[in-house]
C-alpha cells in the first residue's frame, strides 16, 4: 500500500509504505536504510524485541547468540550493528552477514546498560554510545580502537545516533539546562542544530549531508528532515506520532504511531519534481540546460521515440549561473533527451 503526504514546512512530497514485521504483533519500527534493505526491530506475542532485515520482498530475523533481547539499528553495505542484551549486560554487535563480531566499549560500566551500536560507514567505523556510572557518552570504533565522542556541553549525557562518512549526529543533553541539543560532528568540530521546529532530536544522515530524526511540539512528536537550511515537518498520514531514524538518498524509513497507539515502521520516499530541460540551437551544436538545484538527475537520450531503451549522455556539465550547461555537437542523427532520476 502506498499514501502520499505533503510536509508541513515545504512543498516537499512523500510517498510512503508501511513496513510491519510478519511477527511483529506488538509493534515493529524500520531504523536504518541502505539502498534496497531496510534493518529495524519488531516486538513478538511476548514483547520480547528481535532485529530484522528486510530486503523488499523477505524479512529475516537477526538475533546474535544467547541474545534475550535484540535492536538492529544502522547498515552500510551487508554489514549490520545494533545492540542486545543477555545476563551479562547490554552489548553492541556487528553482523556481516555470517558472523557476529560483540562490541563492549573499555569504558562502560560492567555488568549492566553498557554499548550500544547505531551506525556504521563505509569504512567499517562503527558509532554508537556507551554508559558509564549511569552518564551516556559517544564512541566510535575503528575496528581496533575505542574513541570517546562527547558533546560539548552534553554534561549529563551524548548519544551519538547516526554516521555517515566523516558526518556524525546524536543529541547532547545538559540537565542543568534542562534540554538536550542535537548535534552534528564532523571529524573535527561541533554543530548545534537549530531547534526552530521544537526540541529535536538527530538520527540519521545522508551522503550529501541531509539530516532526519524528529521533534516534539509539547504534545506528540513529529519527523524531519533538514537539509542544511530548512526543516520540513513529515508525518505519516493519520498517524498520531511520526519518528524518522535513517535516510538513504530519497528514501526515509521509520515509525509511526496509529490511532490505537500501535506502532508501525515504514519506509518514504521523495516524490521528486522533475525540472525543466531547455534545448536550444547553436552554432553546429545543441545546448543542453537544466537548473543546479536538480540533484540526483543525469541527462540521457535516445534516437527513437517511442523508446524502447535510454542511454546514459557521460558527459560533464559546465555551470553557469544557476544552470547546467551541456554542449552536443549537431549531425544528422535524430536525438531526444531527457532528465532521469533513477
Amino acid at each position: 500500500m502506498l499514501v502520499l503526504a505533503a510536509s508541513k514546512a515545504c512543498s516537499q512530497t512523500y510517498t510512503f509504505s508501511p513496513l510491519d514485521h510478519p511477527s511483529g504483533v506488538n509493534g515493529t519500527a524500520a531504523q536504518g536504510i541502505f539502498s534496497n534493505k531496510v534493518v529495524g526491530v519488531y516486538y513478538d506475542s511476548n514483547v520480547v524485541s528481535h532485529g530484522f532485515v528486510y530486503d523488499g520482498t523477505n524479512y529475516q530475523t537477526i538475533d546474535p547468540p544467547g541474545s534475550q533481547l535484540t535492536n538492529l539499528r544502522g547498515i552500510y553495505g551487508n554489514r549490520l550493528v545494533g545492540y542486545f542484551a543477555n545476563a551479562l549486560g547490554t552489548h553492541g554487535f556487528m553482523f556481516d552477514g555470517t558472523n557476529y563480531t560483540t562490541l563492549d566499549d573499555p569504558h562502560a560500566t560492567a555488568g549492566t546498560h553498557g554499548t550500544y551500536a547505531y551506525g556504521i560507514n563505509s569504512n567499517n567505523k562503527i558509532a554508537g554510545y556507551y554508559v558509564s556510572n549511569n552518564i551516556p557518552h559517544g564512541f566510535t570504533f575503528d575496528g581496533t580502537n575505542y574513541v570517546t565522542l562527547d558533546y560539548p556541553t552534553g554534561t549529563f549525557g551524548t548519544y551519538v545516533q547516526g554516521i555517515y562518512g566523516t558526518n556524525i549526529v546524536g543529541l547532547g543533553y545538559d540537565i542543568a539546562l534542562g534540554s538536550g541539543h542535537s548535534f552534528l560532528y564532523n571529524g573535527s568540530s561541533f554543530t548545534t542544530l537549530s531547534n526552530s521546529v521544537g526540541a529535536v532530536d538527530a538520527f540519521g544522515i545522508s551522503a550529501n549531508g541531509t539530516i532526519v530524526g524528529y521533534s516534539y511540539d509539547g504534545t506528540t512528536d513529529h519527523g524531519f528532515v533538514y537539509s542544511g537550511t530548512n526543516y520540513a515537518t513529515i508525518d505519516y498520514p493519520l498517524s498520531t506520532l511520526t519518528a524518522i531514524y535513517g535516510i538513504d538518498g530519497n528514501n526515509i524509513v521509520g515509525l509511526y504511531y496509529d490511532n490505537l497507539s500501535h506502532a508501525h515502521g515504514f519506509m518514504g520516499r521523495a516524490v521528486i519534481a522533475r525540472p525543466t530541460l531547455t534545448i536550444t540551437r547553436g552554432t553546429g551544436v545543441v545546448l543542453l540546460q537544466w537548473p543546479t538545484n536538480a540533484t540526483g538527475f543525469g541527462l540521457q537520450f535516445t534516437t527513437n521515440l517511442p523508446a524502447n531503451s535510454w542511454s546514459n549522455l557521460n558527459v560533464i556539465p559546465t555551470t553557469t549561473n544557476t544552470n547546467y550547461l551541456v554542449t552536443f555537437p549537431l549531425d544528422s542523427t535524430n536525438r531526444f533527451f531527457r532528465l532521469h532520476n533513477p
